[in-house]
């Protein structure tokens, strides 16, 4: 009688084991998800975050032309666009 309760005991405690396994790496990906959110704050906070705000909502129209010229030049002129912003 005593080797089916030791089985199930076994059972439970290899179930306890990948429960906090499952645990243990659900917090790392929120941890590392909420670093990479953080990151993005800084980033933005760096490079204006007002403006990059105006600039999502449209601003004017000579922004536009402005930006898209840029980016048209950009590529045009340079050998790597995204290696040289």
């Amino acid at each position: 009688m005593s080797r089916p309760s030791r089985r199930l005991q076994a059972c439970i405690d290899f179930a306890t084991r990948c429960d906090l396994a499952i645990q243990s790496e659900r917090l790392r990906r929120m941890q590392d998800l909420d670093k990479a959110l953080a990151d993005i704050g800084a980033i933005r906070s760096q490079i204006g975050g007002d403006r990059v705000r105006v600039s999502e909502s449209g601003g004017d129209g000579g922004d536009r032309v402005r930006r898209a010229l840029t980016s048209v030049l950009q590529f045009a002129l340079l050998d790597d666009p995204t290696g040289h912003p």
